[in-house]
């Protein structure tokens, strides 16, 4: 398994590690037959890292929810040759944030609080309010300390659409922007069919946020 060795090593883990926990970053146990062929496969290409990083605690339903949307996400993103690779959880120690109600709050939360390393941050907190259960800038910032560099989801407004929820939001954060069919990721109000073309693909692969491929 000298590939799946090398894999570990290119997205940033080393030391023991758990395949389902650390290489995929599931917290709650797997939510599906996992292939390593696949993941594999797809860090040889292009991908992203994701931090998660929670503004409140959150319901042990919720965290089994969440995983069943990263796996969603990853499913979508594969359908464009782009990879999930390390998933990262950390937790804002400073209250205020669980309930977001504007979209200042929000951009004081990227500015504010951010990981300092190669990864996207997405935080969750357990709602929005208003219409929205999500806020990401388009394209989001390459500058960890800028007010646009990270995306936001209300877990509980998601509820089972955390799923498209994830892949959408992140979406916006690679640069795509909303699409009038229904079908698309990015259609402006879930649920929809969690499509993504080969040129929006294309687009997300250029953000400096993607990683380049690992040499296995």
């Amino acid at each position: 398994m000298a590939s799946l060795r090398n894999a570990v090593a290119c997205i940033g883990l080393s030391g023991e590690i758990k395949i389902v926990r650390d290489f995929f970053g599931y917290l709650t146990g797997a939510p599906k037959d996992l292939s390593l062929l696949n993941q594999v496969k797809l860090l040889q290409g292009k991908h992203i890292h994701l931090n998660l990083i929670r503004t409140a605690a959150l319901p042990a339903a919720s965290l089994k929810t969440i995983d069943s949307g990263l796996q969603f996400m990853r499913d979508v993103y594969a359908t464009v040759g782009i990879g999930v690779g390390r998933i990262q959880r950390f937790r804002v120690p400073q209250g205020g944030y669980e309930i977001v109600v504007d979209g200042d709050v929000a951009l004081d939360l990227f500015d504010s609080w951010s990981v300092s390393n190669d990864a996207i941050d997405v935080f969750l907190c357990l709602s929005i309010v208003g219409p929205s259960i999500g806020k990401t800038p388009i394209p989001g910032s390459c500058d960890k300390d800028g007010k646009d560099s990270g995306s936001l989801i209300g877990v509980i407004d998601s509820g089972k659409l955390i799923g498209t929820t994830f892949a959408h939001e992140v979406g916006h954060y690679l640069g795509l922007e909303h699409d009038g069919n229904k079908a698309n990721l990015m259609f402006p109000s879930a649920p929809n069919g969690g499509q993504l073309s080969g040129g929006q693909g294309g687009a997300m692969k250029t953000h400096c946020f993607m990683r380049n491929g690992c040499a296995l």
